[in-house]
């Protein structure tokens, strides 16, 4: 069984219905949130014509959307009792890290489907983590901060967008949910599924919930996840 044979037997076998479902509410949740705030915050958002603080809306929601992936997975996670690691990057951000059965995943905004992976040093890290021959290294202290260990997982990608042509409902809600795995290397895909159209679950076999079923509603929490030193020791 080759690589692929593998992931795509481990994906079939193992991959959670409970945590992408988690996954895509709460990142309906996040979307739709900055929309909602603007709207009981009486912005006066004007729909007909170009509007200046509607651009100002729009550009903050676009640049707040990695933020929501990550609140989204974080809280997914929580719900279906995964494991969640804060990984400390080398410029101080820092990013998280999901562990659920034989995966990993990270979050990862997208403009449109036909999206490539955006290379970064920890994703090519995380995804080489599963090579069956790595490279022995020095820690020189540039690498990522990581409390587990992730050898052995395949990396999976959280790939999420909006429309993002206006400040509007539909303009800013989640319409763009992939679950994606890449090569080693991080620079293309090699399993992409999408979500919102019901391909994933339809080549997985699952029983999707209706697709006119409005999200489910979350308060919305700030998510403090906790350095390793601080957890209780679980049984």
């Amino acid at each position: 069984m080759d690589s692929f044979e593998r992931l795509d037997a481990d994906i079939r076998a193992n991959l959670s219905k409970e945590f992408v479902e988690a996954a895509e509410s709460r990142l309906h949740w996040e979307y739709s949130s900055s929309f909602d705030i603007a709207e009981r915050q009486g912005a006066g958002l004007v729909y007909d014509r170009p509007d200046p603080l509607n651009q100002n809306l729009l550009e903050r929601h676009m640049r707040t959307r990695s933020s929501f992936g990550m609140s989204a997975l974080t809280a997914a996670a929580l719900d279906v009792g995964a494991d969640v690691e804060n990984m400390l990057l080398p410029n101080g951000q820092r990013k998280s890290i999901v562990r659920i059965g034989c995966f990993c995943f990270i979050a990862e905004t997208i403009l449109d489907l036909s999206h490539r992976p955006a290379v970064a040093a920890y994703k090519q890290r995380l995804a080489g983590t599963n090579s069956a021959i790595r490279q022995l290294e020095m820690d020189l202290g540039d690498r990522p901060v990581l409390q587990a260990d992730w050898t052995g997982c395949h990396l999976g990608v959280l790939l999420h967008g909006c429309r993002g042509d206006a400040f509007t409902r539909t303009g800013t809600g989640l319409n763009m949910f992939r679950i994606a795995f890449p090569n080693s290397s991080y620079d293309s895909w090699v399993w992409n599924k999408d979500v919102l159209s019901s391909q994933l679950s339809d080549d997985l076999g699952w029983t999707k919930s209706p697709a006119d079923r409005a999200p489910k509603q979350f308060d919305k929490v700030a998510v403090r996840l906790r350095p390793a030193s601080e957890r209780r020791e679980t049984k």
